[in-house]
């Protein structure tokens, strides 16, 4: 009996692709992807019965942290593969094709379709919905065993072995470093602006996007504080200086609250290898996750000094000295790393076990983006 592709989702075809329920299963899995500010700049639409198109929302994602798009990219890669774990749970594979060179121009950046194959299901599979960005405070207990277990556990994760994957306890160079980097956060004001438009103050429900200050690990008022001076910019001027100082020490209580940090670095800067770091590093995150940890990235001191040393970021020129001396304490930072010279650090993110981790804490989805 011949059997047709070009089925509707009603119709389709049992032994060739998924069923209308298992595709929306599916896709509750590629919901939880991480995005910038949870700004979730995707959204699939249906194309066949089978196929299916990601549009990129380029004003949803504009941050200055998102220079060139890679921020995007990552998360994109993060979404296929959330797509990909779930599709593993009905005995289903995809293939993507891009649409774009993931550009400032153009919204379809790529399509996929799902198949029915004998595959087995993805182990990290549970992983996904315990996912989440924990900014608060971590259990810092990590016995040098237990580390070299957890990057062990890394290594076979990631797929793609262009990705070099380092997870190392934090010590006082790495802790400089961090601290350095984040005295960019008051100075150059277009972060805080971009930030504070992903803060919800809805009190009675999770939004479907952005954050809460709960999700920030801020307090009511202290949330509040950040959009009025991202509002009233003058105050910024007059105020950096202690800004700074308090944004540096909640960062360094953090890190002494951290059990350890992850460094992902790749040498090949194309936009595809980028996507496919964005795969792996999800299956990173999940991986950890697995093992009962949490985690924050900490896009400032990874995804900038990488855009910074790629000549793509455009900052105001008051910041000239702090971004040259971000390069040079990046290069250091690799070489201490042991990482090869011809690769640069993209992603980072502190880790440990949680000590309070709730589900309400977590930031929501919108349904709506995944027809």
């Amino acid at each position: 009996m011949n059997k047709s592709n070009t089925c509707t989702l009603n119709d389709a075809i049992y032994d060739q692709h998924p069923s209308v329920f298992e595709i929306m299963q599916i896709f509750k899995y590629g919901m939880r992807y991480p995005s910038g500010d949870n700004c979730q700049p995707f959204k699939i639409s249906k194309i066949s019965a089978n196929e299916f198109l990601i549009s990129y929302d380029i004003s949803t994602a504009k941050h200055i942290l998102n220079a060139d798009n890679i921020p995007s990219i990552i998360s994109l890669g993060a979404l296929i593969e959330s797509i990909s774990i779930g599709a593993s749970q009905f005995s289903c594979y995809i293939t993507t094709k891009p649409e774009k060179d993931f550009g400032t121009e153009g919204t379809d950046w790529l399509s996929f379709k799902i198949f029915r194959a004998d595959i087995p299901k993805d182990n990290l599979i549970n992983s996904i919905t315990n996912r989440h960005t924990d900014r608060g405070n971590y259990k810092i207990d990590l016995s040098d065993f237990e580390l070299k277990r957890l990057d062990s556990s890394l290594q076979k994760s990631i797929q793609d072995k262009a990705v070099q994957v380092l997870t190392t306890k934090i010590t006082d160079k790495i802790t400089n470093y961090l601290l350095h980097c984040e005295e960019i956060f008051w100075k150059e004001k277009q972060i805080v602006r971009d930030l504070s438009r992903w803060i919800k103050f809805k009190k009675t429900e999770i939004p479907k996007d952005g954050f809460t200050w709960k999700n920030l690990s801020l307090s009511f008022f202290e949330a509040i504080a950040l959009v009025f001076l991202a509002r009233n910019q003058f105050l910024i001027n007059i105020f950096e200086p202690i800004l700074t100082l308090i944004n540096k020490a909640k960062m360094k209580k953090s890190l002494q609250h951290s059990a350890g940090m992850i460094f992902f670095a790749i040498k090949d800067d194309s936009k595809m290898s980028i996507l496919n770091s964005g795969r792996s590093m999800m299956r990173a995150w999940l991986t950890i996750t697995e093992q009962g940890y949490v985690a924050q990235p900490l896009s400032i001191s990874s995804i900038l000094p990488y855009t910074l040393k790629k000549k793509i970021v455009n900052m105001d020129d008051s910041n000239k000295d702090w971004q040259n001396n971000v390069i040079t304490k990046n290069t250091e930072l690799c070489s201490l790393l042991n990482i090869d010279s011809t690769s640069d650090i993209i992603w980072a993110f502190r880790f440990g076990k949680p000590i309070n981790s709730s589900r309400a804490d977590r930031s929501g989805r919108d349904p709506s983006k995944f027809e």
